[in-house]
């Protein structure tokens, strides 16, 4: 007798939860397109995790980190089967993060030359 072997889930539909479904199946292009952006601005000014006297902003760098994380994990399709990843990785998740970097940011001052006349 040949043994059994499990077959992948052939139900191409991603598992309920936080992120729903979006017209296209798999990419979900707004996550992906805040992951990038995160990308490109930790890149260009990593000088945004850090505090006004020049040392690292270790909760700044999570938020930031967090969230593009979030943003390409659920961007490029993937929704983990587990509750507290799906959440954590969610598109919900990515824009809390984000948020509460732009709050983090304007509470210490990093985002004065915005409003310089």
């Amino acid at each position: 007798m040949l043994p059994v072997i499990p077959t992948m889930n052939t139900d191409s539909s991603p598992p309920v939860g936080i992120d729903e479904p979006s017209g296209l199946p798999g990419m979900a292009f707004f996550p992906f397109l805040i992951a990038l952006a995160l990308l490109a601005l930790l890149t260009v000014w990593p000088a945004i995790a850090t505090d006004g006297a020049g040392r690292a902003d270790h909760l700044m760098a999570l938020l930031l980190l967090w969230a593009m994380c979030a943003g390409f994990v659920r961007g490029v399709g993937f929704v983990p089967v587990s509750r507290v990843p799906r959440w954590l990785l969610s598109t919900v998740a990515c824009l809390l993060a984000l948020a509460l970097a732009v709050l983090r940011a304007a509470c210490c001052g990093q985002l004065e030359f915005l409003f310089k006349i």
